[in-house]
């Protein structure tokens, strides 16, 4: 009895911050219709960072490295190639800058309303929501990348 309800406990949770946190289409939902943009090849990856180097920044994706000078353009890829989009539009830099920090304040405000209901749990059982919900939709994926066991 207890391992069933622990089940259905787990899949409320789970059906819950579903409903709770929806689903975010970055960059579809933060790039305007009508805005002036360069279509950007991405390559797409699970094993990212980013470090400054001298005047640049430079991404790296699995083990692959690429120079950006600015960093909002390095995160706008980031993002995108963690969410393995493979074509994007980008909007020009200033622009870029806005929705980067848009969606940067969408993703910690989401990843708070989520780790509120998480938090009072035991951490094995933390992990396996945050893994259920990141292969339901791959905004969650991006919600708990860096939390996720490898």
């Amino acid at each position: 009895m207890k391992l069933y309800c622990k089940v259905v406990h787990r899949e409320s949770l789970v059906y819950d911050l579903d409903k709770k946190i929806g689903d975010r289409n970055f960059p579809g939902s933060y790039v305007d219709k009508n805005q002036e943009t360069l279509e950007l090849e991405i390559m797409p990856g699970k094993d990212l960072f980013m470090y400054r180097k001298d005047e640049s920044i430079n991404l790296v994706i699995d083990g692959k490295s690429f120079p950006f000078d600015d960093p909002y353009i390095a995160k706008f890829y980031y993002f995108c190639s963690l969410l393995n989009k493979t074509k994007v539009n980008v909007p020009n830099k200033e622009n870029t800058r806005k929705i980067i920090k848009k969606f940067e304040r969408d993703l910690d405000e989401d990843r708070n309303k989520a780790m509120d209901v998480l938090n009072p749990l035991p951490l094995g059982d933390q992990i396996e929501i945050m893994k259920e919900l990141a292969m339901k939709k791959k905004y969650f994926f991006l919600l708990f990348y860096d939390q996720l066991p490898e």
